[in-house]
C-alpha cells in the first residue's frame, strides 16, 4: 500500500509541460526546418500548415504580415479545457488570408475540433470562383466544433456566408468581428449572409455586419438553444430582391424536430438594412416558426426597408414575429426598444401567442406596443442622427424612459429605451486643487481630453469661472476639473448647457455599440468645499493610470497595456492562460504544481525605486483565489525583505484573511482583518499615501480599516517593480492564483470611490441569483495505523462504501453554482440513518455514531489537486483539505464556479447504514443534487492482523 501511495502522490505533482507559441512567415528566407525552430520568431516555419502541425493544447500560433494564399485547415486539432490553440496575426500586424479555392474547401477549416480561438486575421474570398455552382466552395465553414472564440477577424468578399457553422456545434462566442460585402448571384440557397449558425450556447457579440447580400444574423434552422445576440451593429445588408424574410437578425425554426428557444437580442443597432437601390423585404428582427422565449431588450432598429423591387412581401417592420408551415413564435418578450421610421410598420406580432411588448418608442401613428409607449415626436428624435444612432444629447424622450432588466441593469436608477445608456454626474466636491464630478455610468470613462459642457455658477465665489475637464487619471468614474477666471474664492455650484457633457467617445469602450455614451447630470449640482483657481491641466502630469492588463491576449510573454500609455508589461514562462467563466486570465502554480522554485508573475515596468513616503502608489489585482492554501501573495512590489509592499492571505485562528505587508512588518503579526478569504472572483488594492505615509488595504468594495489593513509606511525604495506573483524568497507565498486584470497607478492615490467604481465596473449590479447544488462525490478507503489515525488511502468511488467498525473513510463532494451569482453559504455535512433520523455529523465518535478528523477551512476551488497524503496525525499535506463539521466554512461562487470539500470519518459498531448528505449550516437542502446519495455501511471488523 505504501508503495501506491508514493505512485498517486507522484501523479499528482505533474503538471503539463509550458505551452509553446509557433510562428509563420510568408517569406522568412531561412525557415524552420522543424517545431523547436518555428518557436523563435526569427526562424518562421514558411507555410501556415506547417505551424498547425507543431500545435498542441495551449499553444499559440502567430502568422506574421503579408498576405497568404494557402488555406487554414486545423486538422481535428484539439485544444483542452484551460488550453486553447490560439491561431492568430501577430500582434500589431496585418494578415490577410486570400485563397484561391476549388470547391469543397473552405478558407478556414476546422470541423471536429474543439477549444480554438482564432483571431487577428483577414479573412479574404475575392479569389474564389463566382457561379451558381459553387455552393460548396465555403469561406469559413464549421461542423461539429465546440469552446470555438472567433475574435478581431475581418471577413470579406466570400460567395458564402461570413461565418457559417452547423447546428451540432456548440460553446461559441464570435466577437469584435467586421464581417461584410460578401457575394451572391442571389438564386435561392446563394443568398449570403454576414453569420449563419445554429446550435447551443452562442455569444455573438460587439460585431459589425454590413453589406451582405441575404442579410446580417441568421439562426436557423434550428436546434438551437442558449443564444446571446448582443452590441452589433447590423446595417445595410439585404441587396437581394429575392430575399424577403431577413434584414438584421433572423431566428428562425426549421421544423419542430429543430426546436429554437432561449434567444436574447438585445443592445444591438439594427437600421438601414435593404436600403440599396434594388432590394427585399428587410424586417429589423424576425422570428418566425415554433420559436419560444425569445427576448428582444434595448435594441435601436430603424429605417429598415420592405422593398423596392415589386417583391409586394412589404416585410420591412422593425419586429417581425411570423408563422411558417403553421407554427408561430411563443413567449416573446419585447421591452425597451426604439422601433421606428421602418418602411412597412414598426412590431408585427402576427398569430404568435403569449408576446409580451412594453417601454418601446415609436410615433404616434405607429405600433410598437400601447403598454408604457414612449411616443416619439420624429423617428430621429432619440438619435443624433438617421445615421448615428446613439442616444441624443439635452432632451430626448427616450432618456430614463424604459425600465431596468438583468440584460442590462439601470446605472443611475433609472433605464433609457433603446442600444445607447447614458450616464450621470451624481455629485461634485473638491478634491486637492481641482472639483471632482463623480460619474455613473455603465461603463465608465475612458481616458482622453476634450470633456465639455460644463460650466461653473458662483454661489460666493466672484469673478467668471472658466472650466476644463478630462477623465480623472486612474478613475473608471470621476472627471477632474480645473478653474481659472475666479477673483475670489468660495462656494459654487456646478451646472450643464443645454447639450450636457459630450462625451467625445470617452464613454464606454470604443469599439463597441450599445454600451453608456454621453453623459446627462442632474442640473446645478451644488459643489462640497471652497472653489479656488486651480494650476494647469486637471490631469497631473506625474501621476495617473500608469497600465492597465486586462489579460485577453490569450498566449505569449506580453501583457498588453490597454489604458493607451503604452507601459505594456511582461508574463513569466510556466504559468497558463485560462479563458473560463471568469474571464480571460493567466493561473499561477505553486512551487509545488511547477515542481520548481521560480517565481511566476505578471509584471508592470513601474515601481522600482519608487519611495511609497514620497511618491503615492496604488495598485489593484481582480483575481481568483485558491483557497486550499494557508497563505499566498499574489501581489507585491519588491522582495521579501524590509523594502517590501505586498498583498496576500494569511491563516490567523484557524480561518484565512485578506493582509498586507509593508516595509519591515509582515501580513501575520497585527491577527485577524476584516476581510475572510472567499473561494471566488475578489479585487484586491493595496495603496500607498506619500502624504499620509499610510497603506490601505481594500477588498472588492470594502476599505480596510483594521491593523492588517491600514498601516504606516517606512522610509524605503522599493528593490522591484509591481507585480501580480510573488517576487520574494519564500516559496510557500508563490503561486496559487488566477489573475483576471491589473491596474498600476504612479504617484497617484486613488480614492475610495475610484475602487468602488472598478469594482463596480467589473460586477454589474443586477441579473439573477444562482444556487447551489452537488455536482459529484467520491469515496476514498481509509486505513487506520496503530494509534488509529488515519494511514494511508485508496481511491474507491462507488455508490456504497463498505467500512469495518471503528475504521475511517474518506468522502470529497462537489458544489457548483449555477442560474447566476451565488451568495455567501456555510455548507455542513448530514448524516442519517434508513429510518430517516438525520443529524449533524459531530467531531466527536459517539456509540455506533459517525465522526470526522481534523480543523481546517480551506476547500479547492476548481483546481484538480492531489486527494492522497495526510500525515499520520491527521495534517493535510500537498494540497489535501479536511474539515470538520462546524458550519464556519462559507463560500461564494460565480456562475459556473465550482468547490470541492473533503473529509475524513471514522465508524462506530457494526451492522449500521449511515447516508450522507450536504446542506447549508442551518439545515436547508442545496437546489439540487446529482446523483444519489452515497452511503455508509458498517461491517464487523476483520480478524486481528488483517486490514
Amino acid at each position: 500500500m505504501k508503495t501506491l501511495l508514493t505512485i498517486i502522490c507522484l501523479l499528482a505533482s505533474v503538471s503539463l509541460a509550458d505551452a509553446a507559441t509557433y510562428y509563420v512567415q510568408n517569406s522568412p528566407g531561412s525557415p524552420a526546418a522543424n517545431c523547436t525552430q518555428a518557436q523563435s520568431i526569427d526562424t518562421p516555419h514558411d507555410t501556415i500548415a506547417e505551424g498547425v502541425a507543431c500545435l498542441s493544447a495551449g499553444d499559440t500560433l502567430y502568422l506574421r504580415s503579408g498576405t497568404y494564399a494557402e488555406r487554414l485547415v486545423l486538422g481535428g486539432k484539439d485544444g483542452t479545457p484551460g488550453n486553447y490553440i490560439t491561431i492568430g496575426g501577430y500582434p500589431g500586424e496585418t494578415v490577410t488570408l486570400r485563397p484561391a479555392l476549388a470547391a469543397g474547401n473552405p478558407a478556414i477549416s476546422g470541423s471536429t475540433s474543439h477549444y480554438i480561438t482564432i483571431q487577428d486575421l483577414v479573412l479574404d474570398g475575392v479569389n474564389m470562383p463566382r457561379s451558381p455552382e459553387t455552393n460548396s466552395i465555403k469561406g469559413w465553414w464549421m461542423d461539429s466544433i465546440s469552446n470555438w472564440i472567433i475574435q478581431r477577424m475581418e471577413i470579406k468578399n466570400f460567395f458564402y456566408n461570413g461565418i457559417a457553422i452547423t447546428s451540432n456545434s456548440s460553446n461559441i462566442i464570435i466577437r469584435n468581428n467586421k464581417i461584410h460585402d460578401q457575394e451572391s448571384n442571389c438564386v435561392s440557397g446563394t443568398r449570403w449572409y454576414g453569420i449563419y449558425v445554429a446550435g447551443t450556447n452562442y455569444t455573438i457579440e460587439n460585431n459589425e455586419i454590413y453589406n451582405n447580400p441575404g442579410g446580417g444574423v441568421n439562426v436557423y434552422p434550428g436546434p438551437v438553444t442558449n443564444f446571446i445576440i448582443r452590441r452589433n451593429n447590423i446595417h445595410d445588408n439585404n441587396s437581394c430582391t429575392t430575399q424577403v424574410n431577413v434584414g438584421g437578425i433572423l431566428v428562425g425554426e426549421g421544423s419542430a424536430a429543430n426546436a429554437v428557444s432561449g434567444v436574447t437580442i438585445s443592445e444591438n443597432t439594427i437600421h438601414h438594412n435593404g436600403s440599396t437601390p434594388t432590394h427585399g423585404g428587410a424586417p429589423g428582427i424576425n422570428i418566425f416558426g415554433g420559436v419560444d422565449g425569445t427576448r428582444i431588450i434595448n435594441n435601436s432598429i430603424y429605417a429598415n426597408n420592405a422593398g423596392t423591387s415589386g417583391d409586394g412581401t412589404g416585410n420591412g417592420y422593425g419586429i417581425l414575429l411570423q408563422t411558417l408551415s403553421g407554427a408561430s413564435p411563443s413567449n416573446t418578450t419585447i421591452i425597451n426598444n426604439i422601433v421606428t421610421g421602418n418602411q412597412t410598420g414598426q412590431i408585427n406580432v402576427g398569430a404568435s401567442t403569449g408576446t409580451s411588448i412594453s417601454y418601446s418608442a415609436c410615433l404616434t401613428g405607429e405600433s410598437c406596443g400601447a403598454t408604457n409607449k414612449i411616443t416619439l415626436a420624429s423617428s430621429t428624435a432619440c438619435f443624433v442622427s438617421s445615421t448615428n444612432l446613439s442616444l441624443a444629447q439635452g432632451t430626448n424622450p427616450c432618456r430614463n424612459a424604459g425600465t431596468s432588466v438583468a440584460e442590462r441593469p439601470a446605472p443611475v436608477g433609472t433605464t433609457d429605451v433603446g442600444a445607447y445608456e447614458q450616464g450621470a454626474i451624481v455629485s461634485a466636491v473638491v478634491a486637492g486643487s481641482h472639483i471632482e464630478a463623480t460619474v455613473s455610468a455603465m461603463s465608465g470613462i475612458q481616458p482622453g481630453a476634450g470633456l465639455t459642457g460644463l460650466s461653473l455658477t458662483c454661489v460666493t465665489c466672484t469673478g467668471t469661472p472658466v472650466l476644463l475637464a478630462n477623465p480623472k487619471p486612474g478613475s473608471t468614474n470621476t472627471i477632474q476639473i480645473s478653474v481659472s477666471g475666479l477673483t475670489g474664492s468660495g462656494t459654487a455650484r456646478l451646472n450643464l448647457g443645454a447639450t450636457n457633457i459630450t462625451d467625445s467617445g470617452y464613454v464606454g469602450p470604443s469599439t463597441s455599440s450599445g454600451i453608456a455614451q454621453g453623459l446627462n447630470s442632474l442640473s446645478a449640482l451644488d459643489i462640497t468645499g471652497t472653489v479656488d483657481n486651480t494650476t494647469g491641466d486637471p490631469t497631473p502630469p506625474a501621476g495617473g493610470l500608469y497600465s492597465e492588463f486586462l489579460l485577453d491576449e490569450g498566449s505569449g510573454e506580453t501583457a498588453n497595456d490597454t489604458s493607451g500609455n503604452a507601459n505594456h508589461g511582461t508574463v513569466s514562462t510556466g504559468v497558463t492562460w485560462v479563458d473560463d467563466t471568469s474571464g480571460t486570465g493567466v493561473y499561477i502554480p505553486t512551487a509545488e504544481e511547477a515542481g520548481d522554485s521560480t517565481y511566476r508573475h505578471i509584471a508592470s515596468t513601474h515601481g522600482s525605486g519608487v519611495n511609497p513616503t514620497d511618491n503615492s502608489i496604488s495598485t489593484c489585482v481582480w483575481g481568483l483565489p485558491d483557497t486550499q492554501y494557508a497563505q499566498k501573495v499574489p501581489l507585491s512590489a519588491g522582495s521579501n525583505s524590509p523594502g517590501r509592499l505586498y498583498a496576500g492571505w494569511f491563516t490567523a485562528g484557524g480561518a484565512q484573511y485578506w493582509g498586507m505587508g509593508i516595509g519591515a512588518s509582515t501580513m501575520t503579526t497585527t491577527g485577524a482583518s476584516e476581510f475572510p478569504l472567499l473561494p471566488k472572483l475578489t479585487l484586491i488594492c493595496l495603496r500607498a499615501n506619500a502624504e499620509t505615509d499610510t497603506a490601505v488595504l481594500s477588498v472588492d468594495r470594502t476599505i480596510g480599516t483594521s491593523a492588517a489593513a491600514v498601516k504606516s509606511i517606512p522610509s524605503f525604495a522599493l528593490p522591484g517593480n509591481i507585480r501580480a506573483g510573488n517576487d520574494g524568497t519564500n516559496t510557500i507565498n508563490t503561486g496559487g492564483f488566477t489573475v483576471y486584470g491589473m491596474w498600476v497607478w504612479n504617484n497617484t492615490y486613488i480614492s475610495d470611490a475610484d475602487v468602488q467604481a472598478l469594482y463596480d465596473s467589473l460586477v454589474p449590479a443586477g441579473g439573477s441569483v444562482g444556487g447551489y447544488a452537488e455536482v459529484t462525490h467520491r469515496w476514498q478507503k481509509v486505513y487506520l495505523n496503530v494509534a488509529s489515525n488515519p494511514d494511508d488511502y485508496l481511491d474507491i468511488g462507488t455508490e456504497e462504501v463498505e467500512v469495518m467498525e471503528n475504521g475511517a473513510v474518506a468522502i470529497e463532494k462537489e458544489v457548483g453554482c449555477s442560474g447566476g451569482p451565488c451568495g455567501p453559504v456555510a455548507f455542513r455535512l448530514y448524516v442519517s440513518d434508513l429510518a430517516g433520523n438525520e443529524a449533524p455529523v459531530p467531531q466527536a465518535i459517539g456509540a455506533g455514531g459517525i465522526g470526522m478528523w481534523g480543523n481546517s477551512t480551506s476547500s479547492i476551488l476548481n483546481r484538480g489537486v492531489s486527494t492522497c497524503c495526510l500525515t499520520e496525525g491527521g495534517t493535510p499535506v500537498n494540497g489535501v483539505t479536511i474539515l470538520d463539521s462546524v458550519a464556519t466554512n462559507t463560500v461564494e461562487l460565480c456562475d459556473g464556479c465550482k468547490t470541492m470539500f473533503r473529509w475524513v470519518l471514522k465508524v462506530g459498531a457494526a451492522d449500521r447504514t449511515h447516508i450522507l448528505t450536504l446542506k447549508q449550516d442551518n439545515g436547508a437542502a442545496l437546489d439540487g443534487v446529482a446523483g444519489t446519495t452515497p452511503r455508509i455501511k458498517v461491517v464487523p471488523a476483520r480478524a486481528s492482523g488483517v486490514r
